[in-house]
Parts: structure tokens; sequence; C-alpha cells
């Protein structure tokens, strides 16, 4: 598992998949088959807090970027050395993270296990499918805003605060 946690990218967890071979089923090897589950969900953890702290440590180097030169950087690979010393790895794919500058900001982002470019749209910590690990930054005029409303799933209205018929305090 050592050799297997040194590799990036799908190598690793291909590694981690094949590197300890459970023996035959039985009494004395109970708790084997008991923790065996325990150590895939702590690779996996280890592999989504990689990508949370590779894009924390790129979007920090993102907005120093900003506030130095007063725009977003066109790409991680346009930031100077010595505000990025190098780009960070996606731990998902082993390429480099993703970027993105938007209308309202900039998205750094890892693929997340589903190893699909959802071009950032939606971020999750989890890394559920269909969605990113990473940050949004907004353009400091975009900042410190009320969220938008939540949409209500019964309809096009927005989701009331209090139900119809409860007194409001």
């Amino acid at each position: 598992m050592l050799s297997a946690d040194k590799l990036s990218g799908p190598e690793r967890q291909a590694a981690l998949d094949r590197a300890i071979q459970l023996p035959p089923s039985g009494y004395a090897t109970m708790l084997v088959y008991l923790l065996m589950p325990a150590c895939d969900k702590v690779a996996r953890a280890d592999t989504r807090i990689r990508a949370n702290m590779s894009c924390t440590a790129v979007a920090l180097a993102c907005e120093r970027y900003r506030r130095k030169f007063g725009h977003w950087p066109t790409s991680l690979q346009s930031i100077p050395k010595d505000i990025l010393p190098s780009v960070h790895t996606d731990p998902y794919s082993g390429n480099p993270l993703l970027y993105r500058v938007t209308e309202d900001g900039a998205v750094v982002y890892a693929t997340g296990p589903d190893l699909t470019d959802d071009e950032g749209i939606v971020l999750d910590p989890k890394g559920d499918p269909g969605t990113d690990i990473g940050f949004r930054l907004f353009n400091p005029n975009m900042r410190r805003q009320q969220p938008p409303p939540r949409p209500n799933p019964l309809g096009d209205e927005p989701f009331p605060m209090v139900p119809p018929g409860v007194d409001q305090p």
C-alpha cells in the first residue's frame, strides 16, 4: 500500500485496489474482512482531501494574482513562480488541476472520482457523480451578496420559509 500511495491519478487508485489480496474467508480471517472496507474508505477520503487541499492552494494563488495584477490569471501556468511555484495535479486524473475564468470570477477544480470534467459548474466537497471538487472565486463586486432563494420543489415560486397557514412569530 505504501508504494501504491506514491503514485498519482488513476494509477494510484488501481494500485490501492489490488494492493492487498484478501485471504480465504474463515473464522481466522474474520478481522481482515471487517477492516478491509475501512482501508478502502480511508484511501478514497485521502484522495478527496488531497483534491481539496490542492484546490485550496491554487485558489489562494489565484486570489494573490488578482490582488497583485487586478484581474484573474488567464491560466494556471501564467501565475508567476513566486506566487505559485508549481501547478498542482488533480489526484483523480493525474493531470493538472482545471481552471476557468467565468463571468462572475474564476473556478479552480478537480474532476472528482467520476473522472469527468463537469466544467466546475457544481462543486461538491464529497465529489458526488456529476460534480467537481474545488472552489469558486468571485469578483470583488460579486462578494457579500445575499444567496439566491432556494427553488421550490413544487413549483416556480421561491420556497416559503414558513409553511402556509403557520403564523409567523
